[in-house]
Parts: C-alpha cells; sequence; structure tokens
C-alpha cells in the first residue's frame, strides 16, 4: 500500500483518537466527516468479507493494520536515513 494511501486510511482514527484524548483541543468541524470516514471504511471492508465469505470482524482489524503498516514504513524511512538498516545481520548500503 503506498504510504499516502496508508494515511488516508488512518487519518480519520487519528483524529478521534486525538478527541478522545484531548477534547478541547482537537477542532470540532472535523469529527463528524472523521467519524463518517471510518464509519463507510468499516462498512466496506465488512461488505468485501461478506462478499468473499471471511469472517466479518476481520473488518474492525483492517485500520489496526494500515496503522501498523504505516508504522513499518516509518521506522524503515528513518532506519534507511540513518544507515541503520541491516540484512540477516549484515549493513545495507
Amino acid at each position: 500500500m503506498p504510504r499516502g494511501l496508508a494515511w488516508v486510511q488512518c487519518q480519520p482514527l487519528v483524529l478521534l483518537l486525538l478527541k478522545a484524548i484531548f477534547p478541547s483541543r482537537s477542532p470540532a468541524r472535523l469529527h463528524v466527516p472523521a467519524a463518517a470516514a471510518a464509519c463507510l471504511s468499516l462498512l466496506l471492508w465488512a461488505i468485501s468479507c461478506a462478499r468473499f465469505r471471511l469472517p466479518v470482524w476481520q473488518a474492525f482489524l483492517y485500520s489496526a493494520t494500515s496503522l501498523c503498516l504505516l508504522g513499518i514504513a516509518v521506522r524503515s524511512a528513518l532506519w534507511h536515513a540513518l544507515g541503520r538498516n541491516t540484512w540477516k545481520g549484515r549493513p545495507l548500503r
């Protein structure tokens, strides 16, 4: 998944999480669209799971998976920038 697409998937969840943690500091006009986007994404994945006969509960894991993939991509970019990336104990250049 391209990194920009992962951010688009995670952005509504991040906004809702910020609202839960800092209710007075997050912009109120963004909460309804963020909640709608998160619900629509969940609905699309639930429809896909039902269509392909997968367990519907897996739709709830997609957002967590996207956040994990985004974290892995950021860590990989940082390691590359710092020159710390290795493969089987050998440094990559």
